[in-house]
């Protein structure tokens, strides 16, 4: 029975590993950088840093993480879907990306 149990809960850990694997690489970098341009093109940033903004779309996930894992991709996602770019992290600002402003 012991062995039985060490297998199931390694396949668990297997389905959970998996699982957190999908959500860094596929949902997380999307539904960031959707609220992100939400809050800017309803104008809704009001001056609060980056990590409260952070906290808040992170809120609605039962799932730990540090947000530096995926800034990069939530960043190009800003930028290719977006058109926007975050310029400062305290107070957050963003801006569109327009032709002769595009850094990369």
């Amino acid at each position: 029975m012991e062995n039985e149990d060490k297998e199931l809960e390694h396949r668990y850990t297997e389905f959970y590993n998996n699982y957190d694997l999908y959500m860094m690489k596929y949902i997380l970098p999307e539904v960031y950088a959707s609220q992100f341009a939400s809050y800017y093109y309803r104008d809704l940033i009001n001056g609060d840093d980056l990590r409260i903004y952070v906290g808040t779309i992170g809120d609605v996930f039962n799932f730990s993480f540090k947000f530096e894992e995926i800034r990069k991709d939530v960043e190009d996602i800003l930028k290719i879907k977006y058109n926007l770019r975050i310029t400062n992290d305290t107070p957050l600002t963003m801006e569109i990306i327009s032709k002769g402003n595009e850094k990369e």
